[in-house]
């Protein structure tokens, strides 16, 4: 198996990664744009925590239904 890199471009904040035909694009192409808009604008060096906070907001102002820390049930050894 051979593994390529993908081409990604950058035009104006948004990013396309073209060639490539994904079941949820449109979806897929907003949460990446609301990631870089909040890494922007942030930047770099806060805790995980200040960035999901972000990102949960800007999906939000994006019209995803979102919810942070959705609990998860996990059978473990009885």
């Amino acid at each position: 198996m051979v593994i390529r890199p993908i081409r990604v471009i950058r035009v104006q904040n948004i990013i396309r990664v073209p060639n490539i035909t994904m079941k949820y694009q449109d979806k897929t192409q907003k949460i990446i744009n609301a990631f870089y808009k909040v890494y922007n604008t942030l930047g770099y060096g806060f805790l995980e925590k200040v960035y999901q906070n972000a990102l949960l907001i800007e999906l939000r102002k994006m019209r995803f239904e979102c919810v942070a820390n959705y609990p998860v049930k996990v059978y473990y050894e009885d």
